[in-house]
């Protein structure tokens, strides 16, 4: 699966988060790209149809659809 962001400000907020904070959304980002949407909770959940969330756990939780 190939993760795409539509527009360049989904990069430049997780580039502004702290090291640790981006190594962990990087993780997720690759999981996703790995098992797409068989990718469940605690990493991603579902949303409604054809739409999921995933969610990135730490001392600073992100989320994104």
């Amino acid at each position: 699966m190939e993760v795409v962001t539509y527009n360049g400000s989904i990069d430049e907020f997780i580039l502004s988060l702290d090291e640790s904070t981006q190594s962990k959304v990087f993780r997720d980002l690759d999981l996703l790209k790995q098992f797409g949407h068989a990718l469940r909770l605690p990493h991603s959940k579902h949303i409604e149809k054809n739409l999921f969330e995933l969610r990135t756990r730490g001392a600073i939780e992100v989320r994104m659809l």
